[in-house]
């Protein structure tokens, strides 16, 4: 019979697992040692915009609403039981085998435990009170999101590119073709 250190398909021997490094795998998400700086100070953004009109305090006032809106058709904050579920189901084969497909390395669920123990620190609090502070945070959250690299800026970009002199052109042209 054969051992298993000396069959081919035999997975390394744990007692060496010091000699390979531990991220021989893994390739870095983008910015993630900036989006769990972020995630302890919520009032502060990481990223610098590209447009001086896009101010982490306007990007908050923006999302406010939309988020107010978002979770009042939830039904209020989820309750400190749904956000646990979901920091396990992080966990879970499915979600880690997804990620590793996708991004080459295992998913971090940090921010899922975030959630999970701000919910328990909220538990003082009254259902208003604790629906206002949950829309603050995740406008925060949004607005952090925002202030990041994203196809936003693409359309940032995009709008003054257009004056009224090259809509004018495009429609003598149409005129001219038909």
């Amino acid at each position: 019979m054969r051992s298993k250190a000396s069959a081919p398909h035999a997975f390394p021997d744990r007692s060496r697992a010091s000699s390979w490094p531990s991220n021989a795998f893994r390739r870095p998400r983008n910015n993630m040692a900036s989006r769990s700086s972020s995630a302890s100070s919520p009032t502060s953004p990481t990223a610098s915009s590209s447009s001086s009109s896009r101010t982490f305090a306007s990007l908050v006032e923006e999302e406010r609403p939309l988020q107010a809106a978002s979770v009042a058709m939830e039904g209020g904050m989820p309750s400190c039981i749904k956000l646990f579920d979901h920091y396990l189901s992080c966990y879970s084969i499915n979600s880690q085998t997804r990620s590793l497909y996708r991004h080459g390395t295992v998913k971090d669920c940090s921010p899922q435990f975030k959630e999970f123990k701000f919910c328990l620190s909220l538990k003082a609090q009254t259902t208003e009170e604790r629906d206002a502070i949950w829309v603050q945070r995740r406008s925060e959250m949004w607005a952090r999101r925002r202030m990041e690299k994203n196809s936003e800026d693409v359309w940032e970009a995009r709008k003054n590119v257009y004056d009224d002199s090259s809509v004018d052109k495009v429609k003598e042209w149409l005129g001219n073709a038909r």
